[in-house]
């Protein structure tokens, strides 16, 4: 898929919102969680995988995330409603970001 930074936000916040687009159910019920549960456990104890997402812990919260091409992440947290979307070099690792300072602030 060719998205920008929005349109990808956007498949974000589906997902963030449980397959619903202005309530209106646009994914079949249950497709969200069945999608982001592991369906393949990878070489790397901390990530699963499954349908086109990554799926691991940021602290002490569940999160997914998709990956593409030149840094382009799209990372869901569900459990504090934050959906994150990154295009770009990676430079420096954006979990660690998220779990060192975006997390934090959000809860203080």
């Amino acid at each position: 898929m060719r998205l920008c930074a929005r349109d990808l936000a956007k498949v974000g916040y589906l997902y963030l919102s449980g397959g619903q687009w202005a309530g209106e159910q646009v994914l079949p019920p249950g497709w969200v969680d069945e999608s982001t549960q592991a369906w393949y456990h990878s070489p790397d104890p901390t990530m699963d995988y499954g349908y086109f997402w990554w799926i691991f812990r940021l602290g002490d919260h569940p999160a997914y995330a998709a990956w593409g091409f030149g840094g382009q992440i799209m990372y869901v947290v569900p459990d504090l409603g934050l959906l994150v979307v990154t295009s770009g070099t990676r430079d420096v690792s954006y979990k660690e970001l998220l779990e060192k300072l975006v997390i934090p602030a959000i809860r203080d």
